[in-house]
């Protein structure tokens, strides 16, 4: 056995992340669509995302997709002031 233990798998192997981690859904194809434009260092924030969703009664996917897109914009946002501070 190995001294490193591994969370989460690599980002290809989405399938494995949904078997382990997140809720049954009917739909998980979508869910594995949305999964995919998560980055690898995100995946625990977007599984806590959508099991929030799925307690809810919420669409687990969308509840996903908007995490990622959310994350995104955040990012965005931070490049653009660091580089308005610096003068570029």
């Amino acid at each position: 056995m190995s001294a490193k233990t591994v969370n989460f798998p690599s980002a290809a192997d989405t399938l494995l992340v949904m078997t382990q981690v997140l809720p049954t859904v009917q739909d998980a194809g979508r869910l594995l669509t949305e999964l995919r434009f998560v980055r690898p260092q995100d995946r625990e924030d977007a599984a806590q995302e959508a099991w929030v969703a799925y307690l809810e009664g919420r669409e687990v996917a969308r509840a996903v997709g908007t995490f990622a897109q959310r994350l995104r914009r955040q990012r965005q946002r931070v490049v653009v002031n660091s580089e308005a501070l610096l003068g570029i």
